[in-house]
């Protein structure tokens, strides 16, 4: 007999909820600085950017940190296992996934580029995409090493940690768990992640961003991996802003730069063979002696929700399917290696008891 399935009506409301509640909570934060500070956001920005992106941190942690870390507590599931703190990614897996990024700059580039040219000027040119702009240009005005330091504290480290533990390791786990497809959960996470930043001609670049890291979360089944190419991304943009408000640096990284067409394919096909690389080792052949069958169901749903839930855990499983295609009758087997089975039968049979 299967096991029931997630319910998602309950599950939602609660992330839903628990989302509102963390949002409330970090505005207050944030507000309770400013008050203490006697400044509005606004003159903030201008006037002290440090103690503007110390009050855009509190509100992170506030709304996307604590509900990415409560969430999984209340549907009683353990951190670790729930995104992916252990174990640690290994190095060869961090550095590619840091290739990768450079690898694909060209091509977000390009979509930012010409997404602003094809965007109705009535979106891109409000004033509030205007004061985005000018404020995300004012970020990148480093004087000082000390000065770099803090904001890549600001802007890189914190970012980094809160929002890939909220859309990578809370919000697409959950979709996954609900809709048992890798693939549409990152999609629908990422857009999230995307409308999250609010500009407008940046909004299908940091789409394709959100789609990579979550790919690499998928992937490597750390949450570790996304947070370090986050981090490495929102330093490298910093970094060369620094240089080029130095004189060091020609190209403006706060700038739009008209890439070629060609050189935006040529990107995206490199990344994308470079993505073949990437990720663990699958099953070759049903008879391996190095892999072994853990658990055994008629139901593909609650397989597939299996199969995902211990690849986030970085178990490398694999579905197997021995259901007659025509008359749907047989079953389905999940397969791990055997130095992971009394690990996953474990992760497999918590699971069951909080179906």
């Amino acid at each position: 007999m299967s096991p029931e399935r997630p319910s998602i009506l309950k599950e939602a409301a609660l992330w839903l909820l628990t989302t509102g509640a963390g949002f409330l909570l970090g505005t207050a934060l944030m507000g309770a600085y400013l008050w203490f500070l006697g400044q509005p956001t606004a003159q903030l920005s201008a006037s002290d950017p440090e103690a503007f992106l110390f009050a855009n941190a509190l509100l992170l942690i506030g709304a996307l940190l604590v509900p990415a870390l409560v969430v999984p507590l209340l549907l009683r599931w353990r951190l670790d296992r729930w995104h992916g703190l252990t174990p640690s990614p290994s190095g060869r897996t961090l550095w590619l996934g840091m290739v990768m990024l450079l690898t694909l700059y060209p091509f977000l580039m390009g979509v930012e580029y010409y997404a602003a040219q094809w965007m109705p000027k009535a979106w891109t040119s409000s004033a509030f995409q205007t004061q985005l702009r000018t404020l995300y240009d004012l970020l990148l005005q480093i004087q000082s090493p000390a000065q770099w330091a803090l904001r890549v504290l600001w802007i890189a480290v914190i970012p980094a940690v809160a929002e890939e533990f909220y859309f990578r390791g809370l919000t697409q786990q959950l979709f996954q768990r609900w809709m048992g497809r890798p693939s549409l959960a990152i999609l629908l996470s990422a857009f999230l992640f995307a409308a999250l930043h609010m500009q407008a001609e940046g909004f299908l670049s940091r789409w394709f961003l959100g789609v990579f890291l979550g790919y690499l979360f998928w992937k490597s089944r750390s949450i570790w991996v996304p947070v370090a190419v986050h981090f490495f991304n929102n330093m490298l943009i910093l970094s060369l802003g620094w240089l080029h408000h130095q004189g060091w640096l020609p190209w403006d990284p706060a700038g739009d730069v008209k890439v070629p067409w060609a050189l935006m394919g040529l990107s995206l096909v490199v990344t994308l063979i470079i993505g073949r690389l990437y990720g663990q080792p699958r099953l070759r052949k049903k008879t391996d002696k190095d892999w072994t069958k853990v658990y055994e169901t008629t139901d593909p749903y609650w397989a597939r929700i299996l199969e995902g839930h211990l690849q986030s855990l970085a178990i490398p499983a694999v579905l197997m399917n021995k259901r007659d295609s025509a008359y749907g009758f047989g079953h389905l087997e999940i397969w791990v290696p055997r130095t992971e089975a009394e690990r996953a039968r474990n992760v497999i049979e918590e699971a069951l008891s909080n179906a």
